[in-house]
């Protein structure tokens, strides 16, 4: 997760955060956003699920291991 901070079009601090596997565009128009646009990669999810899969399956098998010694 990324923390995205920007102006909205009545100059208020607004604050957002994104998946590593979505992006924003943020449309600005005299220098203050007008609008925001989420997209997110569903090519990129599932790899990013495995990979979290994968570090739960790690975090396991060093719990019982550590119960085992």
């Amino acid at each position: 997760m990324s923390k995205v901070i920007f102006i909205d079009n009545k100059g208020q601090a607004m604050q957002t955060e994104v998946a590593d596997y979505c992006s924003i565009t943020l449309k600005i128009q005299d220098g203050k956003v007008t609008s925001v646009d989420h997209h997110e990669s569903v090519r990129l999810q599932p790899i990013l699920d495995h990979q979290k899969s994968m570090k739960n399956v790690a975090k396991t098998h060093e719990n019982i291991a550590k119960t085992l010694i």
